[in-house]
């Protein structure tokens, strides 16, 4: 299967595996997007949703606070972070 060197198609199959819980797949393919040029705020926010669906709460949040501080009023990322910080999992 090949994409050529658009970001976008790997972005989709990203959030193909995503959906269907193969988050070390999603992770690859996501990385395969910045290597065609994801811009970094659609990176942190994809890895975000991942670390998130891993548990890994602290990690996630993490990646939510990078993307806003490239655009503090990416609405999605603003949730999710808030989402976790009232369960206790930011530090900020």
């Amino acid at each position: 299967m090949f994409f050529g060197t658009h970001a976008s198609p790997y972005l989709q199959m990203a959030s193909i595996h995503y959906a269907q819980g193969n988050y070390v797949v999603a992770s690859n393919y996501l990385e395969l997007s910045v290597k065609f040029g994801l811009n970094s705020t659609a990176y942190f926010y994809h890895k975000g949703l991942i670390e998130e669906a891993n548990t890994n709460n602290l990690l996630a949040c993490g990646y939510y606070e990078q993307v806003l501080r490239v655009e503090p009023t990416h609405q999605k990322a603003l949730a999710r972070r808030g989402k976790l910080s009232v369960l206790g999992n930011c530090y900020s």
